[in-house]
């Protein structure tokens, strides 16, 4: 006699005899709760010739308990029983009928035997898919793997079935964390054979990918891909910051200590002469230029290592300099802050030696003999080839004007302007600028968050940048300003999100990602991610104003509009700032290929008779930076209407011609934009390098004046295409 559970068995399996009714099952299956009308359709049964056959069937899964009504909906679904059922079928199909030679190359490096149980728990796991649903598109995915005619299968085309499988199901937000980063077989093998460096390469990538699909919003992802805004080294964006501004005091105190970065490596104690002091910071440079994507500053470089430098012969004191800046130029990016007197707020703080020796307003001496001889380095090791790294920045302060040494220091520096385009100015003869740092890139910070200079200037740096495309939205605005002016403002909106993701990552991956900047002394932490800037760069203003009223500079209504629209981004960012974090900045920041790639994509989407544009029909560009003519007014135009729009930084570059130009007349061109409060300016020097007989020569020239080759020319310009 049989049990009540074998009989009850037994009635499961009579119900599901018929291939009608499995069919019935598996629709359900997979595509969840069904009408009538909808199962008869999916089985392509005829509504009126088949209606009596169908409900014979239906009512017998109903008997079975495999499926249940849903009165309310008019749908039925299976129940838990039902489920179970077509899973057993599923797995008996397997066993009777799948193929033995099915593999699957996996990521692992390991042949495996195909198991679409992986597939399901992926989609649980990496994209968090309920298991029902996952259960359905690996069941789905396993019909159409194993129409594959290959001998085996690789994770990747594995994982792209199902990605493929999911866009026709309309689930797109599960395809989106299910996407495989990587590059394509074609484009490793062009750069192997292109003897490119494919490992960075490769990780840059994949980084970048992941960043646009997993750590960015899908808004702000797309905003990139089309070029509405541009997010800087996005494959760093969540590992590094983008710029250290050093305080090398801290190193002169506590000396370098390596052990959270490699304790094999044995400390460095605080140093006792110049040589070690240099030794210090190079050694510092190489370890934070991992954790940093872009450039590093040495601000007061040249005071704070003037008390090293006292006692110290000339000749030995400029070696030591020879051989540091030589190292920097051949290892890493550097900027050095260079004074050429002391300012108050720095000449009153006591020197961090270990021999208590005054303040550093005691060392002026030394300060300006180190400025001349770093300028002397600079120009013996330009004299042959320019000498790009390291970047000086030369700080321009009312003592300047008085000192009869600064201004002989001032002098020299001109001559290197003049000879090689070398160095950045720093305009500080404002009060309200003594403070400010200048980086080399024209990221600029001021003493505005508790009014100390050490604590907001230093140790800290430019956090990332955004920049956004205005032509883009002048185009789209179609000469609507209140339109331009919403359509920034989303996009402003969109890049402090993006700036506050980053500032989130890096604080959550500092102990593992910035191991170096984020040591503690005592428990203060030597980069301080707080304090660090947050950059909204704006490309193109001039170009959008023109798009938008249709008439070029100088006209009145083109540069009101720019005026205007410069106050609006200003008021909205110091707004946004309020709710998004301290320290998000308005900029016009050099970025030359970030340039380019916008206004070729505005091309390419708009054509080119639609955008504004510097450079050519083949090489547009948009502009971030003014540039001047030497020989005409020195002014920048628009420095007033974009006063507000710059205050994380900009860059005048005034062009020099081909001609050798006099230092004294570099001086009163200088003199004029201090005048004119131009904040941060270099003299643009275009020169042709010939590797063929080591010479450098003033312009571009196609052909080598000294040896006639053509072949072995390299150019040099300072701001190409800002």
């Amino acid at each position: 006699m049989s049990t009540p559970s074998r009989t009850r068995g037994i009635k499961i399996l009579k119900a599901v005899g018929s291939p009608l009714r499995i069919q019935i099952l598996n629709h359900l299956f997979d595509k969840g709760p069904l009408t009538y009308t909808e199962l008869v359709s999916a089985l392509k049964l005829n509504a009126n010739r088949d209606a009596g056959r169908f409900a014979y069937h239906l009512k017998s899964l109903l008997k079975a308990d495999l499926v249940e009504a849903d009165s309310n909906a008019k749908k039925y679904l299976l129940t838990d029983l039902g489920k179970m059922v077509v899973e057993a079928a599923d797995r008996i199909d397997k066993k009777a009928f799948r193929p033995k030679n099915i593999l699957i190359r996996s990521s692992r490096a390991a042949i495996e035997e195909f198991d679409p149980n992986k597939i399901a728990n992926a989609l649980m796991r990496e994209a968090r898919m309920p298991p029902d649903e996952a259960q359905k598109v690996a069941k789905e995915a396993e019909k159409q793997l194993l129409k594959a005619k290959t001998k085996y299968l690789t994770a990747p085309l594995v994982r792209e079935i199902v990605n493929a499988i999911l866009i026709d199901k309309g689930l797109e937000e599960y395809r989106h964390k299910l996407t495989r980063l990587g590059i394509p077989v074609h484009d490793v093998t062009t750069q192997l054979e292109n003897q490119q460096p494919i490992t960075q390469t490769a990780g840059q990538t994949v980084l970048r990918e992941y960043t646009l699909l997993n750590a960015l919003p899908r808004d702000i992802a797309d905003a990139h891909l089309s070029g509405a805004i541009h997010i800087h080294n996005l494959d760093t964006w969540i590992l590094k910051p983008e710029e250290t501004i050093h305080d090398v005091r801290h190193y002169f105190q506590h000396g370098l200590n390596l052990d959270n970065i490699d304790p094999t490596k044995p400390a460095m104690p605080p140093p006792q002469n110049l040589t070690n002091a240099l030794m210090i910071i190079f050694n510092m440079l190489i370890h934070a230029a991992k954790e940093t994507e872009n450039m590093q500053t040495l601000e007061y470089f040249n005071i704070f290592l003037a008390p090293y430098a006292r006692g110290v012969d000339p000749v030995a004191s400029k070696q030591a300099l020879r051989e540091f800046i030589t190292a920097l130029a051949q290892h890493v990016d550097t900027g050095l802050s260079i004074e050429l007197s002391t300012p108050d707020h720095v000449g009153k703080e006591t020197a961090r030696i270990p021999k208590p020796a005054g303040k550093y307003a005691d060392y002026k001496e030394e300060t300006q003999q180190l400025a001349s001889q770093i300028l002397e380095v600079i120009e013996e090791q330009s004299l042959s080839k320019p000498l790009l790294n390291p970047r000086l920045i030369i700080k321009i302060r009312p003592e300047t004007q008085t000192d009869p040494h600064a201004q002989a220091l001032l002098l020299k520096a001109h001559k290197l302007a003049a000879e090689t385009g070398t160095p950045y100015f720093s305009n500080h003869t404002d009060k309200t600028q003594k403070q400010t740092v200048h980086t080399p890139t024209g990221f600029k910070l001021d003493a505005d968050l508790d009014n100390d200079w050490e604590t907001d200037t230093l140790r800290t740096g430019l956090l990332g940048t955004v920049t956004i495309n205005l032509p883009r939205a002048g185009v789209e605005a179609e000469k609507d300003k209140n339109r331009f002016h919403e359509t920034l403002k989303e996009r402003i909106e969109m890049a402090a999100r993006a700036l506050e993701i980053k500032h989130r990552a890096l604080k959550q991956h500092s102990k593992t990602q910035l191991p170096f900047l984020t040591q503690q002394e005592n428990g203060d932490q030597y980069y301080r991610i707080e304090n660090a800037a947050r950059i909204v760069n704006f490309t193109g203003i001039t170009q959008a104003a023109e798009i938008l009223t249709g008439n070029p500079l100088p006209d009145d209504k083109t540069q009101n509009l720019i005026e205007e629209t410069a106050q609006t981004l200003t008021t909205y960012i110091n707004k946004i700032g309020r709710k998004r974090g301290k320290r998000l900045l308005p900029a016009t920041l050099p970025a030359a290929e970030t340039n380019q790639r916008l206004a070729t994509v505005d091309a390419e989407r708009h054509g080119i008779g639609k955008i504004k544009y510097a450079g050519t029909r083949d090489k547009p560009y948009y502009t971030t930076i003014a540039h001047v003519i030497i020989q005409n007014d020195t002014s920048d135009p628009l420095q007033d209407k974009l006063e507000n729009l710059r205050t994380g930084g900009n860059l005048t570059v005034i062009e020099l011609d081909t001609t050798p130009t006099q230092p004294d007349r570099l001086m009163t061109v200088t003199k004029q934009l201090l005048d004119k409060k131009t904040e941060f300016f270099a003299y643009n020097l275009k020169q042709t390098y010939c590797t063929n007989c080591k010479k450098t020569s003033l312009g571009h020239m196609h052909k080598c004046p000294n040896c006639g080759s053509v072949a072995t020319l390299t150019h040099y310009n300072r701001c190409a295409n800002t």
